[in-house]
């Protein structure tokens, strides 16, 4: 769902598109402020990988600048930013499909048989880590767009209420109220993992 107009903060799309035809470089750095929060949540849609989700989501707006004259109709960039987001993102990981294969082949059929060194406690921690880390970012991503796009500037880039609210040109309070929406979804969403989260009230 649309952010409502009360809660944009500067100019429309549609006039920081024309700016930025005109050469004004400024307005595009608007409008990456705008949407590199809605654009990064739907790259972790799609490569759950938080760095493969920030490379897919710098190459979308390298793109979008390159090929902005093609954008027909200027009111439409935000939907237009998230196509090139998700092409590039499934791009990615097929091309990630391709080398996993290639690998395994190489490997030979012994590759499966090397020993992880489990029961080292420091070892397994890291895996048990690496493991949390990952069913956070994927529930993120499994989020509405507007609630994992929040989520996804609050826990993964760590940004504090006044960059999140900057760039997203929300309203603090209105910013507080979806992110704790967000909260309720994601304890909801992430108890089957971690059964703590049910003693937590939303």
């Amino acid at each position: 769902m649309a952010a409502k107009r009360e809660d944009l903060a500067g100019p429309a799309d549609t006039e920081l598109v024309r700016r930025t035809l005109a050469g004004d470089r400024g307005s595009f750095e608007q409008l990456i402020r705008r949407y590199m929060g809605a654009v990064y949540a739907l790259a972790l849609r799609e490569a759950p990988r938080q760095s493969d989700a920030e490379d897919i989501a710098q190459e979308t707006f390298v793109k979008a600048y390159n090929r902005l004259a093609e954008l027909e109709d200027p009111a439409a960039f935000r939907g237009w930013v998230r196509r090139i987001a998700v092409n590039l993102a499934r791009d990615a990981g097929r091309r990630k499909s391709r080398r996993m294969e290639i690998s395994d082949h190489a490997a030979g059929p012994d590759s499966a048989n090397i020993d992880m060194p489990s029961d080292d406690p420091s070892i397994s921690h890291k895996f048990r880590m690496q493991e949390a880390r990952e069913q956070v970012i994927a529930a993120i991503a499994a989020l509405p767009e507007d609630y994992s796009q929040v989520a996804a500037m609050r826990y993964i880039e760590g940004l504090d209420y006044q960059e999140m609210a900057a760039r997203l040109g929300l309203r603090r309070e209105a910013l507080r109220k979806r992110l704790h929406r967000a909260n309720i979804m994601l304890r909801k969403n992430l108890r089957h993992a971690f059964p703590e989260l049910a003693e937590e009230q939303p």
